[in-house]
């Protein structure tokens, strides 16, 4: 065991000695996208997307450094999505449409390989990013529905995995300070609805919840 332990902590130490840890701090406006599929039709109701709406994320993300073109990027995310959802009855005794728009929070722990390119003009870099996200719900709350809802119950799973790809640009200041931006689309792998008492929604459709965004930050 202590032989172990001590592999651990010189594996370590030669990990920082041999990597260079750059720290950034950037938020990220963007797009919300929806996609639904409706599953079977035998139950009358039709499911579809309620159009798009904003999204939002910001945090810490940390660029470790391998060579001067390639480094490993985690970080910590606070990220809101809005989820929009139609429903459509076709009963012949009774036919109505309900949509609903819904406020979802993430803590999102992004993990993605970026590549750059040498200077494509002084000091400044283009890099490419492709890894994924692990998004852990901590709230849902519904915006807007049409009818009312009184009593809403809350139909999205608690977790997603998504894809994570991108293209930014970074540009070295005077000083230690980095900026960057470049556009991003994180796109969610599972189906996002879950069944309640009342409603069956994971059985009827699946709901994929994805985003474009465009992120602005320094680096340190």
């Amino acid at each position: 065991m202590k032989k172990i332990l001590l592999l651990l902590v010189v594996s370590a130490f030669s990990f920082t000695a041999f990597s260079q840890v750059k720290v950034g701090l950037r938020i990220a406006p963007g797009l919300s996208l929806n996609s639904v599929a409706d599953k079977t039709s035998s139950d009358s109701i039709k499911y579809s997307k309620n159009g798009a709406g904003l999204a939002f994320s910001a945090g810490v993300n940390l660029d470790i450094f391998f060579s001067d073109n390639y480094a490993l990027m985690v970080g910590a995310w606070y990220t809101t999505r809005t989820a929009g959802l139609k429903l459509q009855s076709s009963f012949s005794s009774m036919n109505f449409t309900q949509t609903m728009k819904v406020n979802l929070q993430y803590i999102q722990f992004p993990l993605a390989l970026k590549v750059y390119t040498n200077e494509l003009a002084t000091n400044m870099k283009l890099n490419f990013t492709l890894g994924g996200t692990l998004d852990l719900k901590i709230a849902e709350k519904l915006k807007d529905s049409d009818p009312t809802i009184d009593e809403y119950k809350k139909i999205f799973q608690p977790m997603n995995i998504g894809v994570l790809v991108g293209s930014g640009v970074e540009y070295q200041t005077g000083g230690s300070v980095i900026l960057f931006g470049g556009i991003y689309y994180n796109r969610g792998l599972l189906g996002q609805l879950k069944n309640t008492d009342d409603f069956k929604a994971k059985d009827a459709a699946k709901y994929g919840l994805s985003a474009i965004s465009l992120e602005l930050g320094a680096k340190f």
